[in-house]
C-alpha cells in the first residue's frame, strides 16, 4: 500500500516539476544535503536571474549575485562549468573574487550563452576548480547551480535547480542553423578516444539533393597504415569507398575527410558513421576502433526536421516522416494466420 501510494504522488508531483519554469532561481543548498562521509560544503549561495528565457540559437543573458557563507582569506577564482557544444558561451567563465571574504560579502556578474542542443542540461558556478573541465553536473556539490530543458522542436520544458525528478531525458538534436550544420564532440570526452573530432554539413541536408559531410579530426594516438576508414549508411548514397589509411598519423595530427552524400526519405534515422578499425595484432594498442556517428531526421516535404551525433536518439515515433504504403501494399490483421492471394488483374 506504502508503495502504490509513494508512485502515485511520484507521478503526480514529477510532471508538475517537469512544467517549471523560474526566471529568479534562488539557490537552496538544503536541496542537496551532504551523505555519508563526504563532507560536501559550499563557500557561497546565490541567485540567478534570466532576462531571457532558454530558446534555440538565441541569447540567453543570466544576471547572477553570490553571497559568501563562510570566512576566508584566499581569493576566489568562480568557474562557470558548461558543456561548450550544448550551449556557445558569450560571457566570461573565469571571475574572480578577490579576498579576504567574509559572510555575507557579495559579488555580481552575468553569464550569456546561446542553446545548441536539446534534452536537459547543466551550468555549476563553482570555486577553485582546476584542470580538466569536468561534467558539470558531478560538481552540483561544489557549486550552485541551474538546470533547464528544451525538447527537440526547441520548446523550453524546465527552468530551476536541478530537480531530483529523473523525466525531461529526450533526443539530444543539434539545432538547425540556415547554411552549415556543426556538430561537436563533447568536452570531456576530448582526449579519450582515438581522434577528437568537428562533423560540418553544408548545405542544410534535404532528401535526394547532395550535401557534403566534412569531418574534421585530431589524432590524439598513433594512428597506423593498420588501420582502415570505413563509412557506414543507413537510407543514404555516398560517394565514398572503404578505405586503409596508407600513413601514419602521429598525436597532434589533423586529418579532414570530405564525403558527398545523398539523403533518401525513409521511416527512420538517415545515418552516415565514420568507423576507424584497427586490423593490427598490436597488443598495445590504446585504442582498437572508434565510430564517430552523424544522424538526420526528415519530414514528408524533405526538410531536415532534426540532427544529432553519437548520442542522438529517442525521437518519438510520431516525429518520424509519415510515408505511404505503395498501392500494392495491403493492410491486414496481424491475428489472422489465413493465407490470402490477390491477384493482379492483367
Amino acid at each position: 500500500m506504502k508503495i502504490k501510494l509513494f508512485l502515485s504522488l511520484l507521478f503526480f508531483i514529477c510532471p508538475i516539476a517537469i512544467g517549471q519554469i523560474n526566471q529568479t532561481i534562488v539557490f537552496d543548498t538544503t536541496r542537496y544535503p551532504a551523505s555519508g562521509s563526504d563532507k560536501e560544503h559550499w563557500d557561497f549561495v546565490g541567485t540567478f536571474a534570466f532576462n531571457s528565457l532558454p530558446q534555440p540559437l538565441k541569447k540567453t543573458l543570466v544576471n547572477f549575485e553570490l553571497e559568501a557563507i563562510r570566512d576566508d582569506a584566499t581569493d576566489w577564482q568562480i568557474r562557470l562549468l558548461n558543456h561548450n557544444n550544448v550551449a556557445r558561451m558569450l560571457s566570461d567563465t573565469l571571475f574572480n573574487w578577490p579576498g579576504p571574504h567574509k559572510r555575507g560579502d557579495k559579488y555580481s556578474g552575468y553569464i550569456e550563452f546561446i542553446p545548441l542542443m536539446s534534452d536537459k542540461w547543466t551550468m555549476v558556478l563553482t570555486n577553485n576548480c582546476t584542470g580538466k573541465v569536468p561534467i558539470p553536473e558531478m560538481m552540483i556539490y561544489h557549486g550552485i547551480s541551474f538546470q533547464w530543458c528544451l525538447n527537440e522542436d526547441g520548446e523550453l520544458l524546465y527552468l530551476d535547480q536541478i530537480d531530483s525528478c529523473p523525466w525531461c531525458s529526450i533526443a539530444k538534436a543539434v539545432f538547425i542553423t540556415p547554411d552549415t550544420l556543426h556538430i561537436m564532440q563533447f568536452t570531456y570526452l576530448r582526449g579519450s578516444e582515438l581522434c577528437d573530432y568537428d562533423i560540418f554539413v553544408t548545405p542544410i541536408p534535404h532528401i535526394d539533393d547532395t550535401s557534403t559531410i566534412i569531418y574534421v579530426l585530431h589524432a590524439n594516438s598513433l594512428v597506423t597504415p593498420y588501420y582502415d576508414i570505413a563509412i557506414g549508411t543507413s537510407s543514404a548514397d555516398i560517394s565514398y569507398e572503404p578505405c586503409n589509411i596508407n600513413y601514419v598519423m602521429y598525436p597532434g595530427d589533423s586529418l579532414i575527410i570530405p564525403i558527398k552524400f545523398i539523403p533518401r526519405l525513409a521511416q527512420q534515422i538517415c545515418s552516415i558513421n565514420l568507423d576507424f578499425n584497427d586490423r593490427s595484432s598490436n597488443s598495445d594498442r590504446k585504442y582498437e576502433h572508434q565510430s564517430i556517428i552523424c544522424g538526420f531526421i526528415f519530414d514528408n516535404d524533405g526538410n531536415l526536421r532534426y540532427c544529432g551525433g553519437s548520442n542522438f536518439g529517442h525521437v518519438p515515433e510520431d516525429k518520424y516522416p509519415k510515408l505511404p504504403y505503395p498501392e500494392w501494399y495491403l493492410q491486414y490483421d496481424r491475428k489472422d494466420t489465413s493465407v490470402y492471394l490477390n491477384r493482379c488483374e492483367h
